[in-house]
């Protein structure tokens, strides 16, 4: 089992537009010890939204400049942290595509799931693709993967509702994806920051998700885009902390390995041992050996008793002395 998760760090438009508050939002997420911070670029919003629609407006002033951009992408990079850019336009593809070098991942918003446009020059580059499937049908998605036929990609389950009812959630989704798709997924949580939304990433850890996506901000509650489901540096630690000790919880899967306690565990089992006197040149059986509890070690294990009736004694046997191998000719 892969016990590894990632935890993924979203801006979205928290930033409202204001770059220092963007470049603090990256610090957070270095701080927080998160392994990616996502952006959402916008750099055309012309060919975002339809004429007349209310939220071009409201949404101009939250957007960056190529340059702006640029800076924020060195800022994270330099921090060690990993990039994921969700261009929600062709323009926008083109300007991530153009600086790739910064870029480890691209996501697709299911908002446009199915913009060719933003999958043709995606699919091109060598970088993974995050897909954004909450609200998708199957054929949709074999549809984009037969796009991007290849290629690495992620399932992130979750859809952007702020916040999300958990009500609505169907984690039991991810893992019917999961033996449909031979693809790693992830869970995007966007429940509101004071509902117990540790557990249902935990909960998503154990049917499967290794990626687990949060809104980060400054301030918890400070009523910014997105802050219903958005958390602190705090949270995001407390989060690890609780996936790391579910997975010391869960252990090793391997079958094969006890550690330690199971070993001192299993030593209290029956040992094959002498029930009366053996002399050497004697035939061991059902008469003279058998199980018995005993703080001794016996070179033998419980399945081998029957195998060792008709062998013959090496040497003399004390009562209650585990049968050794040197005692078996």
């Amino acid at each position: 089992m892969n016990s590894r998760f990632e935890l993924i760090a979203e801006t979205a438009f928290t930033h409202q537009g204001n770059l220092e508050y963007l470049q603090r939002q990256i610090d957070a997420a270095w701080k927080a010890g998160c392994d990616f911070v996502k952006f959402q670029i916008l750099i055309d919003p012309e060919n975002y939204f339809a004429a007349g629609h209310a939220q071009a407006e409201v949404l101009k002033p939250f957007l960056f400049s190529p340059l702006e951009w640029k800076q924020a992408f060195c800022n994270a990079k330099d921090k060690g942290l990993k990039l994921i850019v969700l261009p929600l336009t062709k323009v926008s593809a083109e300007f991530c595509c153009d600086n790739l070098g910064l870029i480890d991942a691209f996501e697709v918003h299911s908002v446009a799931f199915l913009s060719l446009d933003i999958l043709e020059l995606i699919k091109n580059t060598c970088k993974t693709i995050f897909l954004g499937i909450g609200g998708r049908y199957p054929g949709e998605v074999f549809d984009v993967l037969a796009v991007l036929k290849g290629k690495s990609v992620v399932l992130m389950h979750g859809f952007q509702s702020f916040p999300t009812d958990p009500r609505h959630l169907n984690l039991s989704k991810m893992k019917k994806w999961g033996e449909v798709i031979a693809a790693p997924f992830g869970y995007a949580d966007h429940t509101s920051f004071d509902q117990p939304f540790v557990n249902l990433v935990k909960y998503s850890y154990l049917l499967g998700a290794r990626y687990f996506e949060k809104h980060i901000i400054l301030d918890i509650g400070d009523k910014r885009v997105d802050h219903e489901s958005a958390i602190t540096i705090e949270h995001f630690k407390d989060l690890r902390k609780e996936l790391d000790q579910l997975i010391e919880l869960l252990g090793d899967d391997s079958l094969n390995i006890l550690n330690e306690k199971e070993h001192k565990y299993r030593s209290r089992e029956m040992k094959i041992v002498a029930i009366d006197k053996i002399s050497s040149g004697e035939v061991f059986g059902s008469n003279n050996i058998s199980l018995r509890v005993t703080p001794s070690e016996s070179d033998f294990g419980q399945g081998d008793l029957k195998e060792l009736f008709g062998r013959v004694a090496k040497e003399d046997v004390l009562p209650g002395m585990p049968i050794k191998f040197h005692h078996v000719s």
